[in-house]
Parts: structure tokens; C-alpha cells; sequence
């Protein structure tokens, strides 16, 4: 389980599916992600059927994390007032 913002980068590799819990997007909601790529500024994902069309989310800072009972949330700033997506993974990438 992701505790922090050091283990989520660890764990996003490519391959690994995730669920899209809640966004600040709601046709994002109930969407299930693959990541398709991760580098020191953010990760990319795309839908299973993979459209080729890749979301970006940069890492921001560890203030703008928080984990909770293996759900991963990102806000735009560290007061968690808005969210900009709500995740759980739906395998853990073996590290």
C-alpha cells in the first residue's frame, strides 16, 4: 500500500493499472488508467483501450499528496481544498 509520495513514484511504472476514484473532471470519474510513462517531473496514463491520447499529472510537491487506506488524492494546493484526482491502484508494481 502507497503511504507516501516517494513509494507512489516508485510504483507508477509502466504497465501498472490504477482506477480513477474521483477528478476534478467528472467524465474522469470510474475510469480505469494505465500508466504509460513516469519521469522525475510527473507520469503519464492512458485508458485501457489506449487511445494514444496520454494524461499528464506532474508530482507537485509532497504537500499536495495524501494517502489514505491505499488511495492516493491530489490537490492544486496544500490546504486540500481542490482536488484534482482521487486514485487507488489496481495492482502494485513489484519493487
Amino acid at each position: 500500500m502507497v503511504k507516501n509520495l516517494n513509494q507512489l513514484k516508485k510504483a507508477l511504472v509502466p504497465g501498472v493499472r490504477y482506477k480513477v476514484l474521483n477528478h476534478c473532471r467528472p467524465e474522469c470519474i470510474g475510469e480505469t488508467r494505465v500508466i504509460t510513462g513516469a519521469n522525475t517531473a510527473g507520469f503519464y496514463s492512458d485508458t485501457e483501450v489506449r487511445t494514444g491520447k496520454a494524461k499528464w499529472l506532474a508530482w507537485g510537491s509532497a504537500k499536495h499528496w495524501s494517502f489514505d487506506c491505499g488511495i492516493c488524492i491530489n490537490y492544486t494546493d496544500q490546504h486540500a481544498t481542490n482536488l484534482v484526482m482521487a486514485f487507488q491502484f489496481l495492482e502494485v508494481a513489484n519493487a
